[in-house]
């Protein structure tokens, strides 16, 4: 999704483009990917809200959260 909002209006730039909203990625949490390499054969199994850190609610990622 394309957003309009400049993070810090006192210094925008001509040539800007936000990256904020919804993106594919997968976890490496065992830090293999690429010595198997998994660029040839991306899994972009989840999605995440940027800019939130996956750890917080916002990322839209809900590990360890109860309702």
């Amino acid at each position: 999704m394309y957003k309009q909002e400049y993070p810090r209006p006192q210094m925008v730039r001509s040539n800007w483009l936000n990256l904020n909203g919804k993106w594919s990625f997968g976890f490496d949490d065992t830090d293999k990917g690429l010595k198997e390499k998994w660029y040839k054969n991306p899994s972009l199994d989840s999605e995440i809200e940027v800019p939130f850190a996956f750890q917080t609610k916002l990322s839209g990622i809900l590990w360890g959260y109860t309702t």
